[in-house]
């Protein structure tokens, strides 16, 4: 805070202490219990002097706007919803003699209008309805901060933010393009990165209309579901423990080049040598490859051997015998000179032909991409186990709860806010929204 508000904390201090140190005596010196009474007793002083301030400020606006000549034309009262709980303020609505000027100073004067909600509480409100489920949210509120909720309104304030959250993240990451053209001696950037990029599934639903209408003559609708790919990246320096993401329901150019963007911002530059880590989607290695510099990339190790017991079964190889031919491909394949095992498995015959013949062609496609040994010498890991984790840290910890779908429209915009906490943003976040909307107010 600018202002020292030592003194006056001490003074407020001073007259609880009497009331604290009775409850001390009162249970009998257990202070187990205590901070709890003092912060229910802090929650009502602030309330109430919050209401004294806000009501004073209302009253002397009303008061300068007689001053100037108008005159009471309609009562109103506005409730306004805060962190302390509801406040609720007189605000008339006034005219000028004349008759031909509307004036409501307090609405002017506070910037406040009827439901509004503070944006301490929109914080409260979006931190807790954006990592569970809405109803669990309310309950929390109250919990907490002994604040009433309905479910429909947590929605609403919490899609809002996540709609700001998308618009704050797009502008944090356009910003990253002007960094990455500065001059080397002006920004060198980090001498290696890691990329990784892998996809997972959230359930998302849309109503459309149905036969009949319902007792009340509304038409009815159903909800149509479907099971749409999210994909996740991250990037972070070798050896650093904590990485940033970026999270988006699109096609993998568009999320590649927003974890293009992330990278500058983390000290990706022309010359840093990128890693990019993840399976074999068709299109993503390309897409990294177009976007990073200095790429190159490694081949997820579990979705090679996957492919290659899927190539096994189909086969139908026994047991043992599936299991020496899964070890052979994997060492043929992996050691640095795969064109031997293409070539026998591109010219196999027999059961599961097909399956043999395209496991042939995925190791062609990723030759370069699987020397796991020589990977693991330099230091660099050989699968997307991290991003996958973030998968269920992320994303689906929030949009993949049980019984849970969303409208399509709404997944990017609440991957946007999931991701300002692990990426450091949320302060900057709800700092660049309240000057956004100061910005916008004058």
């Amino acid at each position: 805070m600018a202002t020292d508000y030592t003194d006056v904390i001490r003074e407020a201090s001073a007259v609880l202490v009497p009331t604290i140190r009775e409850e001390v005596r009162a249970g009998g010196g257990d202070v187990r219990d205590l901070d709890a009474l003092v912060l229910e007793l802090c929650r009502k002083v602030g309330r109430e002097a919050l209401r004294t301030a806000v009501v004073a400020e209302a009253e002397q606006s009303v008061k300068e706007c007689a001053d100037r000549g108008f005159r009471m034309e309609a009562d109103r009262d506005i409730e306004v919803n805060t962190i302390l709980g509801p406040l609720c303020v007189a605000a008339p609505v006034m005219r000028s003699r004349a008759g031909r000027e509307v004036c409501r100073p307090v609405q002017r004067r506070l910037g406040i209008h009827h439901k509004m909600k503070t944006r301490a509480l929109e914080r409260a409100m979006t931190d807790f309805g954006g990592n569970e489920s809405f109803e669990r949210a309310v309950k929390r509120l109250k919990e907490h901060y002994s604040i009433e909720m309905g479910r429909t309104t947590m929605l609403r304030v919490v899609e809002g933010c996540a709609e700001d959250a998308a618009t704050f993240v797009e502008e944090k990451l356009a910003t990253a393009e002007a960094l990455y053209d500065l001059p080397e001696a002006e920004r060198p950037g980090v001498d290696e990165m890691l990329a990784e990029l892998d996809g997972c599934e959230i359930r998302t639903g849309t109503l459309v209309a149905a036969k009949g209408r319902t007792p009340t003559g509304r038409r009815k609708r159903t909800r149509e579901t479907a099971w749409r790919d999210v994909r996740m990246g991250l990037v972070r320096l070798p050896g650093q423990e904590s990485a940033a993401y970026v999270g988006r329901m699109d096609e993998y150019s568009e999320v590649v080049s927003r974890l293009f963007r992330l990278g500058i911002l983390n000290g990706l530059g022309p010359l840093t040598s990128t890693v990019g880590i993840g399976d074999g989607g068709i299109g993503l290695m390309e897409s990294m490859a177009d976007a990073f510099p200095n790429f190159r990339f490694i081949l997820d190790y579990y979705h090679l051997a996957e492919h290659v017991h899927g190539a096994a079964a189909a086969a139908g190889l026994a047991e043992p015998e599936q299991a020496a031919w899964v070890e052979r491909v994997m060492k043929k394949a992996t050691g640095g000179r795969p064109a031997a095992i293409i070539k026998e498995l591109g010219d196999y015959v027999g059961t599961g032909e097909k399956e043999v013949r395209n496991l042939a062609a995925y190791i062609k496609r990723f030759r370069q991409c699987i020397h796991y040994e020589k990977y693991q010498s330099e230091g660099l890991p050989i699968g997307s186990g991290e991003v996958e984790s973030a998968h269920r840290t992320i994303p689906q910890r929030r949009l993949k709860l049980p019984g849970t779908w969303w409208h399509p429209t709404r997944i990017n915009s609440m991957l946007a806010l999931l991701i300002l906490h692990p990426n450091g943003w949320w302060e900057e976040f709800w700092t660049w929204r309240r000057s956004r909307t100061q910005r916008a107010a004058a």
